[in-house]
């Protein structure tokens, strides 16, 4: 069973428009946290927690790194956290990926928008194990892209796309 728990802030910053990225401290949540699994964040004054998904964790810092685009009024009031601010959390939730991947194996991992930062988590722990990692990120616009860089330290092979997707009201 998860368990209810604090994180402080460390670090906010703007990456894109309209996406933020936290440094968060808990050394027993940077401890367990797999690749896939995400927080549930208790945002005051709303009803539901806030699941983000975990994009990065360094186990001797006992840190944990989220992204976030603001796409609601949670996202929006958690934009507007500062440094040294306390978050109530529960997780690290889900299962995560599965990592049975042969040496020196391939693998295409595929995101886009707020699904990219998972894959980073992924990408860096599918290194350690020697996998030649090729990736296709998707954003809506140039200013919405992020961590094309910090990807390119794991990945062989990637494929940058912008795409505007409109939804057909008739169907």
């Amino acid at each position: 069973m998860k368990m209810v728990r604090e994180m402080i802030i460390q670090q906010k910053t703007k990456i894109a428009r309209d996406t933020f990225e936290m440094l968060l401290r808990n050394e027993e949540i940077a401890d367990q946290a797999k690749p896939g699994q995400f927080l549930h964040i208790l945002i005051p004054g709303c009803t539901l927690r806030r699941p983000i998904s975990i994009a990065d964790v360094d186990r001797m810092q006992g840190t944990i790194t989220i992204l976030f685009k603001v796409s609601g009024e949670g996202t929006a009031q958690l934009a507007y956290f500062t440094e040294g601010m306390h978050l109530n959390v529960l997780g690290p939730q889900g299962k995560g990926f599965p990592l049975q991947i042969k040496e020196n194996g391939s693998i295409l991992l595929i995101g886009g928008g707020i699904g990219v930062p998972p894959i980073y988590f992924l990408a860096k722990n599918l290194a350690s194990q020697n996998c030649n990692i090729h990736a296709v990120l998707g954003f809506q616009k140039k200013e919405y892209a992020f961590m094309r860089t910090n990807l390119r330290r794991f990945v062989k092979r990637m494929s940058l796309q912008m795409m505007a997707l409109w939804v057909r009201k008739d169907l």
